[in-house]
Protein backbone atom coordinates (compact mmCIF):
# COMPACT_ATOMS: atom_id res chain seq x y z
CA UNK A 1 0.00 0.00 0.00
CA UNK A 2 2.85 2.62 1.00
CA UNK A 3 4.47 1.59 -2.31
CA UNK A 4 1.37 2.35 -4.39
CA UNK A 5 1.02 5.59 -2.61
CA UNK A 6 4.60 6.56 -3.28
CA UNK A 7 4.03 5.94 -7.02
CA UNK A 8 1.01 7.77 -7.31
CA UNK A 9 2.43 10.68 -5.38
CA UNK A 10 5.25 10.73 -7.54
CA UNK A 11 3.61 11.05 -11.00
CA UNK A 12 1.23 13.52 -8.87
CA UNK A 13 4.38 15.62 -8.71
CA UNK A 14 5.43 14.81 -12.35
CA UNK A 15 2.26 15.65 -13.72
CA UNK A 16 2.69 19.41 -11.70
CA UNK A 17 5.72 19.70 -12.57
CA UNK A 18 4.76 19.01 -16.37
CA UNK A 19 1.88 21.31 -16.59
CA UNK A 20 3.73 24.60 -14.30
CA UNK A 21 6.95 23.85 -17.28
CA UNK A 22 4.56 24.36 -20.03
CA UNK A 23 3.37 27.46 -19.03
CA UNK A 24 6.45 28.73 -18.20
CA UNK A 25 7.68 27.81 -21.66
CA UNK A 26 4.91 28.74 -22.70
CA UNK A 27 5.65 32.72 -21.72
CA UNK A 28 8.78 32.56 -22.85
CA UNK A 29 8.24 30.88 -26.46
CA UNK A 30 6.14 32.64 -28.85
CA UNK A 31 2.39 31.08 -28.67
CA UNK A 32 2.12 28.48 -31.53
CA UNK A 33 6.14 28.38 -32.50
CA UNK A 34 7.06 24.95 -33.81
CA UNK A 35 8.97 24.46 -30.75
CA UNK A 36 6.44 24.65 -28.11
CA UNK A 37 4.43 22.68 -29.82
CA UNK A 38 7.69 19.56 -30.25
CA UNK A 39 7.72 20.20 -26.40
CA UNK A 40 4.31 19.58 -25.22
CA UNK A 41 3.70 16.74 -27.68
CA UNK A 42 7.05 14.86 -26.10
CA UNK A 43 6.07 15.54 -22.77
CA UNK A 44 2.95 13.72 -23.25
CA UNK A 45 4.25 11.04 -24.53
CA UNK A 46 7.88 10.69 -22.71
CA UNK A 47 8.23 12.37 -19.57
CA UNK A 48 4.96 12.67 -17.80
CA UNK A 49 5.38 9.17 -15.79
CA UNK A 50 9.21 9.29 -14.65
CA UNK A 51 10.13 13.19 -14.45
CA UNK A 52 11.35 14.24 -11.13
CA UNK A 53 12.87 18.22 -11.70
CA UNK A 54 12.33 20.48 -14.28
CA UNK A 55 16.28 20.16 -14.93
CA UNK A 56 15.62 16.15 -16.01
CA UNK A 57 12.88 17.94 -18.58
CA UNK A 58 15.27 19.91 -20.12
CA UNK A 59 17.73 17.09 -20.25
CA UNK A 60 15.98 14.82 -21.53
CA UNK A 61 14.45 17.56 -24.33
CA UNK A 62 18.44 17.87 -24.90
CA UNK A 63 18.97 14.78 -25.43
CA UNK A 64 16.07 13.82 -28.02
CA UNK A 65 16.82 16.90 -30.00
CA UNK A 66 13.65 18.15 -29.25
CA UNK A 67 15.17 21.63 -28.62
CA UNK A 68 18.45 23.13 -28.70
CA UNK A 69 19.33 24.01 -25.27
CA UNK A 70 22.79 25.54 -24.98
CA UNK A 71 23.88 26.45 -21.32
CA UNK A 72 19.77 26.77 -20.93
CA UNK A 73 18.94 29.69 -23.99
CA UNK A 74 16.18 28.59 -25.84
CA UNK A 75 16.25 29.16 -29.36
CA UNK A 76 12.79 29.24 -30.46
CA UNK A 77 13.21 29.16 -34.65
CA UNK A 78 16.08 31.54 -34.89
CA UNK A 79 13.72 34.29 -33.29
CA UNK A 80 13.44 34.45 -30.27
CA UNK A 81 16.52 34.12 -27.92
CA UNK A 82 15.57 33.84 -24.24
CA UNK A 83 17.96 34.25 -21.67
CA UNK A 84 16.65 31.70 -18.96
CA UNK A 85 19.69 30.08 -16.53
CA UNK A 86 18.67 31.81 -13.44
CA UNK A 87 15.30 31.99 -14.59
CA UNK A 88 15.03 27.56 -15.07
CA UNK A 89 16.92 27.51 -11.19
CA UNK A 90 14.01 29.68 -9.52
CA UNK A 91 11.07 28.13 -11.52
CA UNK A 92 12.18 24.79 -10.25
CA UNK A 93 12.76 26.29 -6.37
CA UNK A 94 9.47 27.85 -6.74
CA UNK A 95 7.78 24.50 -7.76
CA UNK A 96 9.16 21.92 -5.45
CA UNK A 97 8.38 25.07 -2.56
CA UNK A 98 4.69 24.80 -3.74
CA UNK A 99 5.15 20.80 -3.71
CA UNK A 100 6.40 20.78 -0.19
CA UNK A 101 3.75 23.74 1.21
CA UNK A 102 0.84 21.51 0.06
CA UNK A 103 -0.34 23.94 -2.90
CA UNK A 104 -0.25 21.25 -5.23
CA UNK A 105 -3.70 21.10 -4.94
CA UNK A 106 -4.38 17.08 -6.21
CA UNK A 107 -2.76 16.16 -2.83
CA UNK A 108 -4.88 17.73 -0.65
CA UNK A 109 -8.65 15.87 0.21
CA UNK A 110 -10.46 17.24 -2.32
CA UNK A 111 -11.82 17.47 -5.93
CA UNK A 112 -10.62 19.74 -8.87
CA UNK A 113 -13.31 22.27 -8.01
CA UNK A 114 -15.45 23.87 -5.21
CA UNK A 115 -19.38 24.33 -5.67
CA UNK A 116 -19.93 28.20 -6.30
CA UNK A 117 -23.32 27.39 -5.52
CA UNK A 118 -23.55 26.32 -1.80
CA UNK A 119 -19.38 26.27 -0.37
CA UNK A 120 -17.70 29.06 1.05
CA UNK A 121 -14.67 26.87 1.62
CA UNK A 122 -11.50 29.04 2.35
CA UNK A 123 -9.52 27.94 -0.65
CA UNK A 124 -12.63 28.94 -2.98
CA UNK A 125 -13.00 32.31 -1.08
CA UNK A 126 -9.66 33.41 -1.61
CA UNK A 127 -9.09 32.58 -4.85
CA UNK A 128 -12.13 34.27 -5.70
CA UNK A 129 -11.09 37.56 -3.85
CA UNK A 130 -7.70 37.09 -5.72
CA UNK A 131 -10.02 36.85 -8.96
CA UNK A 132 -11.93 39.76 -8.20
CA UNK A 133 -9.19 41.75 -7.35
CA UNK A 134 -7.25 41.17 -10.85
CA UNK A 135 -9.84 42.50 -12.88
CA UNK A 136 -9.42 45.90 -11.44
CA UNK A 137 -5.98 45.89 -11.48
CA UNK A 138 -4.82 47.83 -14.20
CA UNK A 139 -1.46 46.65 -16.55
CA UNK A 140 0.71 49.60 -15.65
CA UNK A 141 0.77 49.00 -11.90
CA UNK A 142 1.76 45.35 -12.69
CA UNK A 143 5.86 45.98 -12.14
CA UNK A 144 4.80 47.46 -9.17
CA UNK A 145 2.40 45.23 -7.62
CA UNK A 146 4.90 42.29 -8.80
CA UNK A 147 7.57 43.72 -6.71
CA UNK A 148 5.97 44.54 -3.95
CA UNK A 149 4.18 40.82 -3.49
CA UNK A 150 6.86 38.19 -5.07
CA UNK A 151 10.26 40.45 -4.52
CA UNK A 152 10.78 40.11 -8.52
CA UNK A 153 9.14 40.94 -11.80
CA UNK A 154 9.37 38.18 -13.81
CA UNK A 155 5.62 37.09 -13.72
CA UNK A 156 5.29 41.03 -14.76
CA UNK A 157 7.26 40.79 -17.89
CA UNK A 158 6.22 37.63 -19.81
CA UNK A 159 4.39 37.97 -23.48
CA UNK A 160 1.37 36.23 -21.10
CA UNK A 161 1.17 39.21 -18.92
CA UNK A 162 0.93 41.40 -21.66
CA UNK A 163 -1.76 39.10 -23.91
CA UNK A 164 -3.56 38.72 -20.44
CA UNK A 165 -2.55 41.09 -17.46
CA UNK A 166 -5.83 40.04 -15.38
CA UNK A 167 -5.55 36.49 -15.53
CA UNK A 168 -1.35 37.11 -14.75
CA UNK A 169 -2.28 39.47 -12.03
CA UNK A 170 -4.34 36.16 -10.78
CA UNK A 171 -1.44 33.91 -10.92
CA UNK A 172 0.51 36.36 -9.59
CA UNK A 173 -1.40 36.55 -6.31
CA UNK A 174 -1.85 32.13 -6.48
CA UNK A 175 1.95 31.76 -6.59
CA UNK A 176 1.99 34.23 -3.75
CA UNK A 177 -0.46 32.03 -1.27
CA UNK A 178 1.34 29.06 -2.58
CA UNK A 179 4.91 30.27 -1.30
CA UNK A 180 3.40 31.82 1.56
CA UNK A 181 0.28 29.68 3.10
CA UNK A 182 -0.02 30.46 6.78
CA UNK A 183 -0.09 34.24 6.41
CA UNK A 184 -3.25 36.79 6.50
CA UNK A 185 -2.97 37.02 2.48
CA UNK A 186 -6.13 40.22 3.36
CA UNK A 187 -3.91 41.63 5.30
CA UNK A 188 -0.93 41.91 3.61
CA UNK A 189 -2.52 43.24 0.31
CA UNK A 190 -4.16 45.60 2.38
CA UNK A 191 -0.72 46.96 2.76
CA UNK A 192 0.30 46.63 -0.26
CA UNK A 193 -2.69 48.47 -1.88
CA UNK A 194 -2.02 51.43 0.42
CA UNK A 195 1.46 51.39 -0.47
CA UNK A 196 0.18 52.17 -3.85
CA UNK A 197 -2.78 54.61 -3.51
CA UNK A 198 -5.28 52.00 -4.32
CA UNK A 199 -7.73 52.66 -1.05
CA UNK A 200 -10.41 51.96 -2.81
CA UNK A 201 -8.99 48.10 -3.10
CA UNK A 202 -8.47 47.71 0.42
CA UNK A 203 -12.45 48.88 0.97
CA UNK A 204 -13.63 46.72 -1.94
CA UNK A 205 -11.65 43.96 -0.27
CA UNK A 206 -13.79 44.25 2.77
CA UNK A 207 -17.18 44.58 0.95
CA UNK A 208 -16.73 41.60 -1.28
CA UNK A 209 -18.81 38.58 -0.82
CA UNK A 210 -19.50 36.45 -3.80
CA UNK A 211 -22.61 35.60 -2.71
CA UNK A 212 -23.81 38.72 -3.59
CA UNK A 213 -23.23 38.53 -7.42
CA UNK A 214 -26.38 37.12 -8.67
CA UNK A 215 -28.02 37.97 -11.78
CA UNK A 216 -31.53 39.14 -11.27
CA UNK A 217 -33.07 39.12 -14.53
CA UNK A 218 -34.92 36.82 -15.87
CA UNK A 219 -33.46 33.55 -16.44
CA UNK A 220 -35.70 30.66 -18.45
CA UNK A 221 -35.89 27.68 -16.36
CA UNK A 222 -33.77 28.65 -13.87
CA UNK A 223 -33.50 25.81 -11.90
CA UNK A 224 -32.80 23.61 -15.08
CA UNK A 225 -29.54 21.91 -15.66
CA UNK A 226 -27.90 23.59 -18.21
CA UNK A 227 -26.48 21.14 -21.24
CA UNK A 228 -24.30 20.64 -24.09
CA UNK A 229 -25.61 22.81 -26.13
CA UNK A 230 -25.24 25.43 -23.91
CA UNK A 231 -22.17 25.18 -23.26
CA UNK A 232 -21.03 25.08 -26.97
CA UNK A 233 -22.75 28.61 -26.69
CA UNK A 234 -20.89 29.84 -23.82
CA UNK A 235 -17.45 28.30 -25.41
CA UNK A 236 -18.13 30.67 -28.98
CA UNK A 237 -18.81 33.53 -26.98
CA UNK A 238 -16.09 34.05 -24.57
CA UNK A 239 -12.51 34.33 -24.58
CA UNK A 240 -9.38 34.85 -22.33
CA UNK A 241 -12.38 35.77 -19.90
CA UNK A 242 -13.60 32.65 -19.37
CA UNK A 243 -10.79 32.02 -16.47
CA UNK A 244 -13.09 34.47 -14.52
CA UNK A 245 -16.45 32.29 -15.26
CA UNK A 246 -15.41 29.00 -14.30
CA UNK A 247 -13.07 30.30 -10.98
CA UNK A 248 -16.53 31.08 -10.10
CA UNK A 249 -18.57 28.24 -10.82
CA UNK A 250 -15.38 26.27 -8.69
CA UNK A 251 -12.92 25.04 -10.81
CA UNK A 252 -9.22 25.45 -9.14
CA UNK A 253 -6.19 26.74 -10.50
CA UNK A 254 -4.37 23.10 -11.47
CA UNK A 255 -7.35 21.74 -13.20
CA UNK A 256 -7.47 25.31 -15.51
CA UNK A 257 -3.97 24.45 -16.53
CA UNK A 258 -4.12 20.76 -16.82
CA UNK A 259 -7.07 21.74 -19.71
CA UNK A 260 -4.80 24.28 -20.90
CA UNK A 261 -1.99 22.03 -21.22
CA UNK A 262 -4.24 19.36 -23.10
CA UNK A 263 -6.23 22.13 -25.39
CA UNK A 264 -4.09 24.49 -27.08
CA UNK A 265 -7.42 26.03 -28.48
CA UNK A 266 -9.00 28.60 -26.43
CA UNK A 267 -12.74 27.60 -27.46
CA UNK A 268 -11.79 23.99 -26.72
CA UNK A 269 -10.46 24.89 -23.54
CA UNK A 270 -13.94 26.83 -22.51
CA UNK A 271 -15.70 23.74 -23.31
CA UNK A 272 -13.77 21.17 -21.89
CA UNK A 273 -13.87 22.92 -18.70
CA UNK A 274 -17.29 23.51 -18.41
CA UNK A 275 -18.09 20.33 -19.64
CA UNK A 276 -15.77 18.88 -16.62
CA UNK A 277 -18.06 21.06 -14.21
CA UNK A 278 -21.41 19.75 -15.46
CA UNK A 279 -20.36 16.23 -15.15
CA UNK A 280 -19.07 16.70 -11.34
CA UNK A 281 -21.63 18.89 -9.99
CA UNK A 282 -24.64 17.57 -11.51
CA UNK A 283 -26.96 20.17 -9.19
CA UNK A 284 -25.59 23.01 -11.20
CA UNK A 285 -28.51 25.14 -12.65
CA UNK A 286 -28.80 27.57 -15.65
CA UNK A 287 -28.94 30.14 -13.14
CA UNK A 288 -25.70 29.17 -11.45
CA UNK A 289 -24.03 29.87 -15.19
CA UNK A 290 -25.93 33.03 -15.47
CA UNK A 291 -24.50 34.04 -11.92
CA UNK A 292 -21.20 33.07 -13.62
CA UNK A 293 -21.28 35.29 -17.34
CA UNK A 294 -23.02 37.89 -14.36
CA UNK A 295 -19.61 38.05 -12.54
CA UNK A 296 -17.55 38.18 -15.45
CA UNK A 297 -19.17 40.87 -17.02
CA UNK A 298 -20.70 38.49 -19.69
CA UNK A 299 -24.20 39.62 -20.22
CA UNK A 300 -24.53 39.40 -23.59
CA UNK A 301 -23.70 35.84 -23.08
CA UNK A 302 -26.64 35.54 -20.98
CA UNK A 303 -28.53 37.51 -23.35
CA UNK A 304 -28.18 34.96 -26.54
CA UNK A 305 -28.56 31.70 -24.23
CA UNK A 306 -32.18 32.84 -22.62
CA UNK A 307 -32.97 33.45 -26.52
CA UNK A 308 -32.00 29.79 -27.35
CA UNK A 309 -33.87 28.44 -23.94
CA UNK A 310 -37.18 30.88 -24.87
CA UNK A 311 -37.24 29.38 -28.56
CA UNK A 312 -36.50 25.61 -26.87
CA UNK A 313 -39.15 25.90 -24.18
Amino acid sequence: MAVNQTCNTNRTNAERIEVELLKFLEDHIYTGSDSLQKIMLYLKQHVRSNVQSVTEVFDALKAKGVISLGNYKILSDGILDVRITQGIKDFEKRIHAELRSGCDESNQQSTSYDSAANSQTPDYDIDMLFDYLSKKLSPPSMLIFSTELLGETQMAETPHALRNPSDAYFKMMHTWRCRQPNIDHKAKLGEIFSSMERQDLVEEMENFPVKDFQYAETVIEPTKRFDDSDISIVASNLATGYYHVVRFLGVKQRKIEQIEADYPAIREQIYQTLLMIKRAKPSLTRQDLCNALYYADHQDVIVSLNSKWSNSS
